[in-house]
């Protein structure tokens, strides 16, 4: 049985998704564009940044800040939208591993583990950014 295991890096600009046979798959801004009257989210990633000046009432909305959620709603979205465009399959859930600062708190860590198992993820690990960093420097 074919299972996907992924890597999420939720970062402050940007939103990287990598996977064990490709390498890096998924690399787009971390924003969205929510329209002012109905506050319902109209675009996310690279879409949300091509409508900055061409569509009137929306506003970009940037949902995390120095690696941790501040906008559950639009950090949700980004998750579930991202992750379903990486993996495809609707019955095979995948194993997301999470990179995090090396200072969240308890909460903030339940929030990010709550936030990507609502997109479908099957196990969440949390990853220190530190350690990440060692990991993928080779040491």
């Amino acid at each position: 049985m074919k299972q996907y295991d992924i890597g999420l890096d939720l970062g402050t600009t940007s939103i990287i998704i990598a996977t064990q046979e490709q390498g890096v798959v998924f690399h787009q801004p971390s924003i969205g564009a929510v329209d002012t009257r109905s506050s319902t989210i109209l675009a996310v990633g690279d879409k949300a940044l091509r409508m900055v000046g061409r569509v009137p009432y929306f506003d970009i909305i940037r949902p995390l800040r120095d690696g941790i959620i501040q906008d559950h709603r639009m950090t949700n979205e980004l998750i579930v939208r991202f992750i379903n465009e990486v993996c495809r399959s609707r019955i095979i859930k995948p194993r997301v591993s999470v990179c995090v600062p090396a200072a969240i708190t308890g909460i903030e860590a339940d929030a990010v583990v709550e936030a990507v198992m609502a997109a479908g993820a099957r196990q969440v690990f949390l990853v220190d950014e530190p350690v990440a960093a060692a990991l993928g420097a080779g040491l």
